[in-house]
């Protein structure tokens, strides 16, 4: 390789970091899922151990994980703020894709140029931009170690001294996430794929198999034996609720995972794997397209996540795409039209470009708010240490990691029992009308506090609980009368104004007609037109002071669905049933 090419490259890579953290830090603080991640982290730091035996997580559980990932960015926490750390360590890492795309290009297509046109693409796909750009995900190491593993892969059929390589690589991705199980399912498919087309037979290569195979399995089971043992051949959906893995695939259309992917990954990703299906033999392109089948598969039987299976789903095409960008790029320069391979570069450019920026720009990212950070303040600040707080599941570990108190459900789901039903309970509960229900509920999970975000309001439209009132479920905060300006009214307090005005109109008709009545009555009897006078004066004061009364029942009873405090709420829980109910295990 050239020192153009090197310098170019390290540009391309330095770029790339630079357009992450620019948009990382437009950011107000991390997303949800980033604060799993975090406690662990930080507890490795105060203590040099993970937080297997967690006291905060469903009110006290155990975590069954790999820690290597942790303990990596708990080593730059000794130099850098942990927030600052969470930002950067992870973009870093994820655009160490960059270079693993460079180096396949390279392989295929043998021209140095192109290959950087490639790695450039391959760093703005929007789906793995989007998904490992604000939360500390170990995806952001996961997914450029299982390329780097295939490169190394490939590279064995011409080389023996890369299975050194081969091997280290394997290991690292063993010990960081079950990841590896996919690895090794897309080599098996690999496996299957050359026996059915009749490449030459390479025993080297399917010992390496047999051989990661066994590892993998073994290094798999005995980091997760208790959730295999606790859930099964289930564990493989990782005890993600039912609700969440239907939702997940039901969100999003075809058009959108398009999009996601990207138009140039799909478009010559897929010409690529009709070359290697039907019509080339090479055992290089094979293996990678064995990655793309078998990540399709996975996804069309959800047994991994929407967003993981489209992120290694989108690199896979990637790499496949530099080989028919490649070909095509070689005929582009046979043509008749002048610089017509600069601009199908051009072109390819362009599509990019204009696929990724409006997803850069209006990504919604879920960090919690300023409002609902002083929330969690005020629940550290103002309750016992051993409360239980009732939040959303993306919203548990924050709620862990910055008030330090107990919550009913996260998003960590292994180990837990009747995942389903505690979901349920949980996010049903915000819609429940009855308190009698409610109660039951809160009690069963030992709930002492209930939190309505900023992040719940806008999620299920609720902006206050129907069953809450004042001596069960009681707001506490905010105060009422406190940020008295963020009610918002709705045009159903003007009403109380007209009332108040028309009534005042009819009072004084009444008034005028009245008089009348006494002016017409002038010509009777003295003892009669006194009489008639007392009469309808005291009619008068009546009808004054009902209408008064009135108007001041009408201004002060507006309906409370016509106020909507907008912000976080927190309630606490003051009943609980007179039997005593089972109390929830995690």
């Amino acid at each position: 390789m050239e020192r153009k090419t090197k310098i170019w490259l390290i540009v391309i890579f330095l770029l790339v970091v630079a357009l992450r953290l620019y948009f990382a830090f437009q950011i107000n603080g991390l997303d949800y899922d980033a604060y799993t991640v975090i406690r662990q982290v930080e507890h490795i730091k105060e203590t040099g151990m993970p937080l297997f035996n967690d006291p905060l997580s469903y009110s006290g559980r155990t975590h069954v994980f790999s820690p290597v990932y942790h303990y990596f960015l708990a080593s730059f926490t000794f130099l850098l703020p942990i927030d600052i750390v969470a930002k950067i360590i992870p973009n870093i890492l994820a655009t160490l894709t960059v270079l693993v795309v460079f180096f396949f290009a390279l392989y295929f297509v043998k021209d140095e140029k192109l290959a950087l046109l490639i790695a450039a693409l391959s760093g703005i796909i929007p789906i793995f931009f989007d998904n490992t750009l604000n939360n500390a995900s170990v995806y952001t190491a996961v997914v450029p170690l299982l390329l780097l593993t295939a490169y190394f892969f490939v590279l064995t059929h011409k080389d023996d001294k890369h299975v050194w390589k081969l091997l280290f690589s394997m290991v690292l991705l063993t010990f960081l996430h079950p990841s590896s199980l996919i690895l090794m399912f897309c080599f098996l498919i690999y496996i299957l794929l050359i026996n059915l087309e009749n490449f030459r037979k390479n025993y080297r290569e399917t010992e390496l198999v047999l051989f990661f195979l066994f590892f993998v399995f073994w290094a798999n089971i005995t980091i997760y034996k208790r959730a295999l043992l606790a859930h099964g051949d289930l564990v493989l959906f990782q005890n993600i609720p039912v609700d969440i893995i239907a939702h997940s695939f039901k969100n999003i259309t075809f058009l959108e995972a398009i999009y996601s992917v990207g138009v140039i990954p799909i478009i010559f990703g897929l010409i690529a794997i009709y070359i290697a299906l039907f019509v080339s033999n090479s055992k290089s392109l094979m293996m990678v397209t064995s990655i793309s089948l078998g990540m399709f598969v996975l996804l069309w039987f959800k047994l991994i996540g929407l967003d993981e299976g489209l992120m290694f789903l989108s690199m896979a095409l990637m790499v496949l795409a530099a080989y028919s960008i490649g070909r095509v790029y070689e005929r582009t320069k046979m043509i008749k039209l002048k610089h017509g391979h600069r601009y199908f570069i051009s072109i390819l450019l362009l599509i990019s470009i204009v696929m990724f920026i409006p997803g850069a720009l209006s990504s919604q990212h879920v960090a919690p708010s300023k409002a609902d950070m002083s929330a969690f303040a005020w629940l550290k600040n103002n309750t016992a240490n051993d409360s239980v707080v009732m939040v959303l599941p993306e919203e548990g570990s924050a709620l862990s990691y910055f008030s330090n108190r107990k919550n009913v459900i996260d998003d960590d789901y292994l180990l837990i029992k009747n995942i389903d039903t505690r979901y349920n309970d949980v996010t049903l509960l915000y819609k429940d009308i009855l308190l009698t229900n409610a109660i039951e509920r809160l009690n069963y999970y030992s709930v002492d506090y209930i939190m309505l975000s900023e992040y719940n309001e806008k999620k299920t439209n609720t902006y206050d609980l129907a069953f809450a009132d004042d001596s069960c479920v009681v707001q506490v905060y905010p105060s009422v009368q406190n940020d008295s300006s963020q009610l918002h009214t709705s045009s159903y307090l003007d009403e109380p104004n007209k009332i108040s005005k028309n009534a005042t109109e009819n009072v004084v008709e009444n008034n005028a007609t009245e008089t009348n009545t006494i002016e017409n009555n002038a010509t009777e009897t003295n003892a009669t037109e006194t009489n008639t006078i007392e009469t309808n004066s005291t009619k008068n004061i009546n009808s004054t002071e009902n209408t008064s009364a009135q108007q001041n029942i009408i201004t002060t009873n507006v309906p409370s669905a016509a106020i909507k405090y907008v912000g976080p709420k927190i309630y606490k829980v003051n009943c609980r049933l007179l039997s005593n109910p089972k109390k929830a295990q995690p």
